[in-house]
């Protein structure tokens, strides 16, 4: 897992390893209230799952960041950050970075 990973690590990444706590779920029925990083593979999310999300975002501490993946999310709660174009073995894909304001 990505948490055994960072204790592999060692040293400072170790130490943060023991305050990651990684859920894997239905992103939209998850409360996002005490989440510090919420990634959302959102390639597939129809309109209405993207405006749930939109509203979801509402509910984040100021500073937590949320990743989603191809769609853009549009909400004044998301400040975007950051845009990354990856390729992979299919094409390609977006991942867009958004704090929470």
């Amino acid at each position: 897992s990505a948490v055994s990973r960072l204790r592999q690590l060692g040293g400072e990444y170790s130490e943060r390893a023991d305050c990651v706590d990684v859920s894997c779920g239905d992103a939209l029925a998850a409360d996002w209230a005490s989440s510090d990083l919420v990634f959302v593979t959102a390639t597939c999310f129809t309109d209405e799952m993207i405006a749930a999300i939109e509203t979801d975002a509402e509910k984040m501490r100021p500073g937590a960041a949320l990743i989603a993946t191809t769609r853009e999310i549009h909400s004044p709660y998301l400040r975007l950050v950051h845009s990354i174009h990856e390729r992979y073995g299919k094409g390609a894909i977006m991942y867009r970075v958004y704090e929470r304001v």
